[in-house]
């Protein structure tokens, strides 16, 4: 009886701190603290099945390895699994998942040159093919891979490639998952001039969009592709989104199941770097006419990421130079992207500098924004949450990472029940290891009660 009113009292207290992300600390370490590990990646599905990937030294070189969680983040596989053969470098590792398919794809060099590798898993990260595939050819240098999946395990895969002249952006699509891909790759952005930053998205009518920056002789311009059969064949010519005259950034683009579509980039004015953004209602084929200025002009603005769930809600959050410091800043859409929130809402604490954020968002408008910021001493990864997709956000920001030591380049990622997994690499003061941790959903604190009832 007295173990169950403990439980009541706990229950009660993290009920009532409900319209607040109640995380589960302490952070897990996952990688071996024996050498450094950086470039951490995190998926999560409807099931929460999570995988986790990152690149770590075994001494002589970088490898790409994973570990997966069978229960949203709460813990982990013991040993970490190789995806990349030992003996060269390989970096940049990106992971696609749904109910129980997952791609992984990355980097790797071959002796020669830097070429895009594959590998799939059938039981959402537990094992994965030995065998590797190669997906650029292996003549030139290849970098910057992406990757998207739908629930009916269409992947499309992009990266830029060196064709001896320039960098051009190049895909392939895969039908099952990743475990066979198109022969040959398809060329989107136009030869004769560089490309660089490409991104790739695709929903469950597998339509896809592939954006990009390059360059046109004077400046580079944001462009983009889209394809209505998953990526097997894309429009003629490149759509620029970006106005002439001035070079931009980087770029991302967000796809719901509605066909609406949000691209974002930052782009200079003449005195600096502003975020903007397009939309379309036709999954990219078609786009507004004006580009809309997120970010307010005077200072820069760099790194921004967009969110869009399938109520047509959606986030946009970036780093923007105060003056003094870089702060985090978020505007948001009920519109999907047609209109934003007039004013800008600082996330993150004035006084020390800001970075690298990153957002989620779900169907049910709960979003969340992770972020680094400075205490003075040491990098800290923070968080703030939003209840309603992002017109209001919880006043204080919670620290994830232990201070003491530098925590850095946050990811997350959201199922559609709330269950969310923050990964980022931290200093130990020796090496830098991988470090994860989870929130703890409506859900779980249900069938913690249950549990208490039961027993």
């Amino acid at each position: 009886m007295f173990k169950k009113l403990l439980f009541f009292m706990f229950f009660s207290i993290f009920t009532s701190l409900h319209a607040q992300e109640t995380w589960n600390f302490p952070a897990i370490s996952i990688s071996d603290e024996n050498q450094d590990a950086i470039g951490a990646q995190v998926v999560i599905n409807t099931n929460d099945k999570a995988i986790a990937s990152w690149q770590r030294s075994d001494g002589s070189n970088t490898i790409i390895q994973t570990k997966y969680s069978t229960d949203g983040g709460s813990s982990w596989s013991s040993s970490p699994a190789n995806l990349s053969a030992s003996g060269e470098n390989a970096g940049s590792s990106k992971i696609a998942m749904n109910i129980s398919k997952a791609v992984a794809i990355w980097h790797r060099y071959d002796e020669s040159n830097w070429i895009i590798q594959s590998k799939y898993s059938t039981n959402a990260g537990t094992s994965w093919s030995e065998a590797t595939t190669n997906l650029s050819s292996v003549s030139q240098n290849a970098n910057s891979p992406e990757i998207a999946m739908n629930n009916s395990s269409k992947a499309v895969a992009i990266w830029r490639r060196y064709n001896g002249s320039n960098y051009i952006i190049q895909t392939k699509y895969s039908t099952d998952g990743g475990a066979n891909w198109n022969v040959t790759a398809t060329d989107l952005s136009v030869v004769g001039q560089d490309s660089f930053v490409p991104n790739v998205v695709i929903n469950d009518s597998d339509k896809a969009i592939a954006i990009w920056g390059r360059y046109d002789g004077s400046d580079f311009r944001i462009q983009v592709k889209y394809s209505t059969d998953g990526g097997a064949n894309w429009n003629a010519s490149p759509i620029d989104l970006s106005a002439l005259g001035e070079s931009v950034g980087a770029c991302q683009i967000a796809l719901n199941n509605s066909n609406e579509a949000i691209a974002i980039w930052t782009r200079y004015d003449g005195s600096n770097y502003i975020v903007q953004t397009k939309y379309s209602t036709d999954a990219g084929a078609t786009w507004s006419p004006s580009a809309s200025d997120l970010s307010d002009a005077g200072q820069d603005s760099r790194r921004p990421q967009i969110v869009l769930n399938n109520s047509s809600k959606a986030i946009a959050i970036w780093e923007r130079h105060s003056g003094y410091n870089w702060m985090v800043q978020t505007k948001n859409s009920s519109d999907g992207g047609a209109n934003w929130s007039l004013t800008a809402t600082d996330l993150s604490v004035s006084g020390n500098k800001s970075g690298c954020p990153n957002i989620t968002l779900t169907d049910s408008n709960n979003a969340i924004a992770i972020w680094k910021r400075h205490s003075g001493y040491n990098w800290i990864v923070q968080t703030k949450d939003s209840q309603d997709g992002g017109s209001t956000w919880n006043t204080s920001a919670t620290d994830l990472s232990t201070a003491g030591q530098d925590g850095y380049q946050p990811e997350i990622s959201i199922n559609s029940s709330g269950q969310a997994v923050v990964i980022w690499p931290r200093f130990d003061g020796f090496k830098w290891v991988i470090q994860t941790i989870n929130n703890l959903t409506a859900a779980y604190l249900e069938s913690l009660e249950e549990y208490s009832q039961t027993n």
